[in-house]
């Protein structure tokens, strides 16, 4: 087939944006059996420094004669000087209302092979996003009434923004019909709460959708909040400000320490809380805890509707474990079969329930503790401590080679084992120093959390100069101790 369509550079980036445009549409008229006939025309400052206007008359003729027209890019610095009704911006506006071109699509779709390029959080590209925003064009402020005039206090100015019911009509029916395309949702973005042009276009959309796209999720959004709005759903962390709610056979068949240890997890996807129906386990563990009276049944209301819902077929996971230093850059433990471990921590908040512990301890007695590996478990209560010492669980972690910490969330705030092996925990851990190394830290080995040198270095102030004219630096009074005071040392058990 055979195509006219009219090319507008215009100016700027417009130029170079417009030159590739073609060449992407030549190559497509040969995949696809196309020929396209182009009619190069100037509109915006490159014609007003040609002709003396934004646009030309014969520039709308030509326009009315193609199937398609091809715009860059109107307007420049070079121009700003120019009289409003004389700008390069007319020109396009021109061309809008020439052609009743009301409604502007505009695609946010972030592609993979350009991920590396965009400056968006890293969560918010590895999530990815595509939207569509649809925008009116040739209504309301911008062409409105417009003008400057003697006021109250001095010059002033002003611009009308006028809406009619058919404007938000139309806008609206092309936005839900775009929408039946794609995620079948509509947000209308506008300022309701303050402007009376937005409480007519809130209004008129909200009766299009009632009577023609009743099957569309129409949400309304006051434009001050959009930005906040579209952060929350793309954030680099899916569940931020969620709550996310468990429900299914699966959690019926979990234990209350593996639910507790689900809802902890679920911070870090970034949610407020996780929460699990109240049930027959519940009261199980609650009984058993003579509690039975507290039980309450708590469940989802019948119809309740979330925001998303995803599935997890707990039959088909597999072993997974997580990498540093992102709780979400998760593989298949089977692939990290090569990997040689230097530090084990088993505990704290999460996974440190009785039957979590008594299994690891299950698996390591009557062996050792790798001399390279520094194992370390942290019982998630005083009561699950009792229990294990009680049943000799402790006994045989301990005789296996791991050390006891206290029933507390330490190593997750940096408060670790004895770290005379310190080198093997990371850069991020600087734990205390125990006694056989105080002399070592005298001298400063580098790298030990006490290393003076490194405290002369970042922590230094002056005295006034001596006798003999010469300032001499002095070392800030707690260097050298910082890192001592920092960390309590817990003997072992």
């Amino acid at each position: 087939m055979e195509y006219n369509i009219a090319v507008i550079p215009g100016d700027g980036i417009g130029v170079d944006v417009i030159r590739e445009a073609v060449r992407v549409l030549d190559k497509v008229g040969e995949a696809f059996g196309h020929t396209f006939h182009y009619e190069y025309r100037l509109v915006g400052g490159c014609c007003i420094d040609k002709y003396g206007v934004p646009i030309q008359e014969e520039t709308l003729r030509v326009c009315e004669g193609c199937d398609a027209i091809l715009f860059g890019a109107a307007g420049g610095p070079q121009w700003d000087h120019l009289p409003r009704e004389q700008r390069p911006e007319r020109g396009l506006a021109a061309l809008r209302r020439h052609f009743e071109l009301f409604c502007n699509l505009r695609p946010a779709k972030l592609y993979d092979a350009i991920c590396d390029a965009s400056p968006l959080n890293e969560g918010l590209v590895e999530q990815g996003f595509d939207l569509m925003l649809i925008r009116n064009l040739i209504g309301g402020i911008y062409f409105g009434e417009k003008g400057t005039r003697q006021g109250k206090y001095g010059p002033e100015a002003y611009d009308v923004e006028c809406y009619s019911a058919y404007e938000a009509e139309r806008v609206a029916r092309r936005a839900f019909a775009v929408a039946r395309q794609r995620g079948n949702q509509v947000t209308s973005i506008d300022k309701s709460n303050a402007l009376e042009s937005s409480r007519l276009w809130r209004d008129t959309v909200t009766r299009v959708h009632d009577a023609e796209f009743a099957d569309v999720r129409l949400d309304h959004l006051l434009v001050d909040q959009a930005a906040l709005e579209l952060v929350r759903r793309l954030t680099v962390k899916g569940a931020i400000g969620c709550i996310m709610e468990f429900y299914g056979d699966g959690v019926a068949a979990l234990s209350v320490s593996e639910r507790q240890t689900i809802a902890n997890m679920t911070i870090e996807m970034g949610a407020t809380t996780g929460v699990f129906p109240s049930d027959a386990e519940t009261l199980r563990f609650l009984t058993a805890q003579q509690r039975g009276e507290d039980y309450l049944p708590l469940a989802a209301d019948p119809g309740c509707v979330y925001d998303r819902t995803l599935t997890v077929d707990l039959a088909a996971l597999e072993p997974l474990v997580a990498e540093p230093s992102m709780p979400d850059k998760v593989r298949p433990a089977r692939e990290c079969a090569a990997v040689k471990p230097v530090s084990v921590f088993i505990g704290s908040c999460t996974n440190a329930s009785y039957s979590d512990i008594a299994r690891a301890a299950a698996v390591l007695k009557g062996r050792k503790v790798h001399p390279d590996v520094d194992c370390t478990v942290a019982p998630g209560s005083r009561q699950v401590l009792a229990q294990l010492l009680a049943d000799g669980v402790i006994a045989d972690l301990v005789a296996s080679g791991a050390r006891i910490l206290e029933c507390a969330c330490g190593p997750l705030h940096r408060r670790g084992p004895d770290p005379g092996v310190s080198h093997r925990l990371g850069p991020h851990l600087q734990p205390q120093l125990p006694r056989p190394l105080r002399q070592q830290r005298r001298r400063g080995l580098p790298g030990l959390a006490g290393d003076r040198r490194r405290h002369r270095r970042h922590r230094t102030h002056h005295r006034p100069p001596g006798p003999d004219g010469r300032e001499r630096p002095r070392r800030h009074p707690g260097a050298g101790r910082l890192a001592h005071r920092r960390f309590r040392l817990h003997p072992p058990l």
